[in-house]
């Protein structure tokens, strides 16, 4: 069961937010959203999806954030360490685009029209507040990573 303070800054989160993230805090397992008989998946509350409909959630035993693989019989891929550090990622993913746009114009950050670096900021700034969060095999890890080969071949 989820408590009372963590469910009330489930219910602040956006209903969409970058990249490609929407939000709709249903309390409910992901077992039961994605009507999926599996045990393991009682313990992850969900609370919002990635734009490919992978469930993002809330992990009952450590309150930390994850991403399920949901082509991948819902493997977790760490995201974030707790809900407030998905906020401030968030936050700060959103300051990133506002950025690139400000610095390289309005359609730099669809187009993937700006340097590499701006890229190893956002990376730097997620690693002051969780290091794990940009390992390879987690969900901001592989998006900067995405982003990177992108901006790459765009160049």
């Amino acid at each position: 069961m989820i408590n009372e303070e963590i469910k009330k800054k489930i219910q602040k989160l956006p209903e969409d937010a970058a990249p490609f993230l929407s939000f709709e805090p249903t309390m409910k397992s992901v077992s039961d959203t994605y009507e999926v008989k599996n045990k393991e998946l009682d313990n992850f509350i969900y609370i919002g999806a990635d734009g490919e409909g992978n469930p993002i959630s809330i992990n009952l035993e450590d309150n930390q954030i994850y991403f399920l693989d949901h082509e991948n019989s819902f493997t977790p891929y760490y995201m974030n360490k707790n809900i407030d550090d998905l906020m401030m990622f968030l936050s700060l993913y959103e300051k990133h685009i506002e950025n690139i746009q400000e610095k390289y114009g309005e359609d730099a950050y669809m187009d993937f029209q700006y340097p590499i670096s701006e890229i190893e900021t956002l990376k730097n700034d997620f690693n002051k507040i969780d290091k794990t969060s940009t390992d390879e095999n987690s969900f901001w890890g592989s998006t900067i990573m995405n982003d990177k080969a992108i901006v790459e071949s765009e160049q």
